[in-house]
């Protein structure tokens, strides 16, 4: 009697040991995936991930149709199971063979900045890891921006000038998306390294010497307070780096005999502005006249005795065009009761002399040629 109820308490042990096997194994199951497929999960705890081959296998308990995730199971109790996908194998996963879209807020293309740190704003349609490339500077080489990220708001810093660069975003699948952009820094304020007149007198020619690559414009302001203040715009400035630009012409005549202030004001054209040094001329715009050139000639030698109207003078030349290499040289730097008298001595032969005029502010006046024969 003991040995028939011992039989039977193993039969009834062995029957529950295979419902408890079978109760167990029923719940958990292989599920198979094809490469880049995604797997979601229903605890947001556990990291989702993409297979990376085909026949990814994993061991799940449970799918959820209506949310498309799974619960995983045992391993234990997968390992126990025949190695074959069975039910909910790939269970409404898809395949994930669409790239991420980058949606790119800043910086705007072709857009220019003020400050070499710039918004670097974007979203993306999915997680991905993101990078940037310069395409200008870069040297091939890729730029971590953010793993792992659907969106992205920071401060970055580039490059003085222009700037192109690739944005690239790659999800968990693999599939990258790309994304060009062209933007411009300008930080830095333009840079004046000359004026010219710095001092002594305006004739209505004015010089500026600069550095700026990004130029918008360059203005000059002059005047008094008695005559008011002017503003005239300089064309045909360029960018570049020691660049001169001048303008002619001025009409100073209202400020004669006045002395007048002037300086630059030099824009780039992200705003950055810079101004020369306030500098005080004195005004002149009234051309010298030379009124009447006589010449008394004596063997080899000639006396020079011009009239001639300026109150300003600088210098009174002359220049012989029968020479080898013509050069104007110095008569008078001086009126003696408006005559500038000089001797001067010549080649026998025959001679043809120009005279020049100049006062202070750079004002000229020419005769149109005297003819001596030296014998």
């Amino acid at each position: 009697m003991k040995k028939k109820m011992l039989i039977l308490s193993l039969i009834l042990f062995s029957l529950t040991g295979v419902i408890l096997t079978s109760s167990l194994t029923s719940a958990v199951f292989w599920a198979c995936f094809s490469d880049g497929q995604r797997i979601d999960y229903c605890n947001p705890n556990i990291p989702d991930r993409t297979a990376n081959s085909n026949n990814y296998k994993l061991c799940m308990d449970s799918f959820d149709s209506a949310r498309n995730c799974y619960t995983p199971g045992n391993w234990n109790v997968c390992n126990t199971l025949p190695p074959t996908c069975t039910g909910g194998s790939g269970g409404g996963a898809s395949l994930d063979i669409t790239p991420p879209v980058i949606n790119l807020q800043n910086p705007v293309n072709n857009s220019l900045y003020k400050e070499r740190a710039i918004p670097f704003i974007f979203n993306l349609s999915e997680t991905s890891d993101v990078y940037y490339l310069d395409l200008i500077n870069g040297r091939g080489r890729w730029t971590k921006v953010c793993s792992n990220c659907k969106s992205y708001s920071n401060k970055r810093s580039f490059k003085e000038g222009i700037n192109t660069i690739r944005l690239r975003a790659k999800d968990r699948a693999g599939n990258e998306a790309f994304k060009d952009i062209t933007f411009f820094i300008d930080s830095k304020n333009p840079v004046i390294h000359k004026i010219d007149p710095k001092k002594g007198w305006a004739n209505g020619t004015f010089i500026l010497q600069y550095s700026e690559d990004n130029l918008k414009k360059i203005n000059l302001s002059y005047g008094n307070s008695a005559k008011g203040f002017k503003v005239s715009n300089l064309q045909g400035c360029v960018s570049g780096k020691k660049m001169w630009c001048k303008i002619n012409n001025i009409n100073l005549s209202q400020y004669n005999n006045q002395e007048i202030q002037y300086y630059f004001m030099v824009e780039d054209n992200a705003g950055n502005r810079a101004m020369s040094r306030i500098a005080t001329l004195s005004v002149d715009t009234i051309l010298p006249k030379i009124n009447s050139i006589n010449t008394t000639i004596d063997n080899n030698k000639v006396k020079f005795k011009i009239n001639i109207t300026e109150v300003n003078l600088d210098v009174v030349e002359y220049m012989d065009n029968s020479e080898l290499r013509p050069k104007w040289k110095k008569l008078c730097t001086r009126l003696d009761n408006g005559i500038c008298e000089k001797q001067v001595s010549f080649r026998e032969g025959g001679h043809s002399i120009l005279i020049r005029v100049s006062d202070d502010a750079g004002n000229t006046a020419n005769n149109p040629g005297i003819n001596i024969n030296i014998v």
